[in-house]
């Protein structure tokens, strides 16, 4: 199997140098945090710690990280109806992924609760998805909120929102068994 290890930025720890970038191999499957070979390592050898996804599960993936970041950046600022509403997304995009990679088809539909479900998602999985799944409208439009979405939340609900979030992408990480 031809796989060319592009140069890419990389962090350390006890186990050795781990990829935080992603590469192709030469049939177009993507992996994502794979151990980087060293001279004499045979790339297909690695096949124990190299997790495959298809190409639009892995730029989805990378889109759900983006938006867990924007959300902690908008906590921090004190915007909080858009750090929920990153926050929902996050975990949105995260669900997709899992339900794209284990059924082998989109998920059609905004609504958490139910891609948990056809997931089969643990009960703290389906609680952060119940409690983010009304966000997606909620946090923008004011006739879905009754109120002006701004005014409807403050650090303390968006810190809750993004912390439901992580229990999200932390379960399908690990079901996916993603290191990134």
């Amino acid at each position: 199997m031809d796989v060319s290890w592009p140069e890419v930025n990389t962090y350390s720890d006890e186990i050795g140098v781990i990829a935080k970038r992603s590469f192709f191999c030469h049939c177009g499957t993507q992996f994502i945090g794979a151990k980087q070979p060293s001279d004499g390592d045979i790339p297909i050898k690695l096949y124990v710690i190299i997790t495959a996804m298809r190409k639009e599960s892995s730029r989805l993936w990378e889109q759900a990280e983006e938006d867990l970041d924007t959300a902690e950046k908008l906590l921090d600022v004190g915007k909080y109806y858009a750090s929920v509403f990153f926050s929902e997304q996050a975990a949105e995009k995260a669900l997709k992924v899992m339900y794209l990679e284990k059924k082998r088809r989109v998920a059609f539909t905004h609504d958490l609760v139910e891609i948990a479900e056809e997931l089969g998602a643990p009960e703290n999985v389906s609680h952060a998805a119940a409690e983010l799944s009304p966000d997606y409208i909620m946090t923008r439009y004011p006739d879905a909120a009754n109120a002006v979405p701004a005014k409807l939340y403050n650090a303390s609900s968006a810190e809750v929102h993004l912390n439901l979030s992580r229990e999200v992408i932390r379960w399908v990480k690990e079901e996916l068994r993603l290191e990134t």
